[in-house]
């Protein structure tokens, strides 16, 4: 399941022009619903709260990397194991990749500038450059 210590991983293979399968939000909704998929600790999880978990929703799954669509270059979705199991044999990889190597370029300098202005602000002018 898409969670917190693999998002390291998921930029990691994104650097390298890796693309990831993932389940669709329809589907992640459908296990949720039905399959009693547990998605990932909330602040109304039971463990925390006393109270059960808030149900898994668009919304909440559009919080993640993995469902973000600004993230959406990084990923096949596929909408049930056998569409999964099309998707890996009639994806056109080198073209998938390219886009993937693409956003990792493009997430990598996105975030160098955010260093530059957070550095310049803690900083100031004076200080040294990222």
């Amino acid at each position: 399941m898409p969670y917190a210590p693999s998002t390291f991983a998921l930029f990691e293979q994104a650097q390298a022009g890796r693309l990831t399968f993932v389940p669709s939000v329809p589907l992640m909704l459908q296990w949720a619903a039905h399959e009693q998929l547990f998605f990932q600790a909330t602040p109304t999880d039971f463990v925390s709260t006393g109270r059960g978990t808030a149900p898994l929703s668009r919304q909440h799954l559009e919080t993640t990397e993995y469902y973000d669509p600004h993230n959406a270059e990084l990923f096949v979705y596929f909408d049930s194991l056998a569409d999964l199991q099309r998707k890996l044999a009639e994806t056109d990889y080198a073209v998938r990749e390219a886009r993937v190597r693409a956003w990792a370029e493009r997430h990598t300098n996105t975030t160098s500038q955010r260093w530059q202005t957070l550095s310049s602000f803690l900083i100031g002018a004076g200080g040294s450059t990222i």
